[in-house]
């Protein structure tokens, strides 16, 4: 069994890229997190970056801190994304302070926020398309 390592997603964030995985056998395009394709079962997938654009699936506003130390941003807004690629991602969502939650089916593209941990993470935001 092949290890998750989505070592490869992290390192490009850190750059300010998004990467997916894609299958070299069929060119499906994947989940940063699966070692396998599920269309044809290859293991040796690649890294590649995704256009960055992508369509709102779900949405939720959060009034409620899971921590403390997220308290100070509330409210915010979580959901899915799909991106232009098929890709779906959970993400959070970066809108002005207070601002509304975008819609189901808005375009959003990629940004980048640092945590508090000074991880970098793909956030998405409003898109002008």
């Amino acid at each position: 069994m092949t290890p998750i390592s989505d070592a490869g997603y992290w390192d490009a964030a850190r750059n300010h890229q998004l990467w997916i995985r894609q299958c070299p056998r069929c060119a499906a395009s994947l989940h940063p997190r699966r070692t396998l394709c599920p269309a044809c079962g290859c293991e040796e997938l690649l890294w590649r970056a995704a256009s960055g654009r992508a369509t709102v699936y779900s949405v939720s506003t959060l009034y409620r801190a899971p921590t403390p130390e997220l308290a100070p941003a509330l409210p915010y807004h979580l959901g899915i994304v799909e991106l232009d690629e098929g890709v779906y991602l959970f993400t959070r969502f970066e809108t002005v302070p207070g601002g509304a939650a975008p819609g189901i089916s808005d375009p959003v593209e990629v940004a980048f926020a640092e945590s508090e941990e000074g991880r970098v993470l793909p956030v998405f935001r409003p898109s002008p398309r």
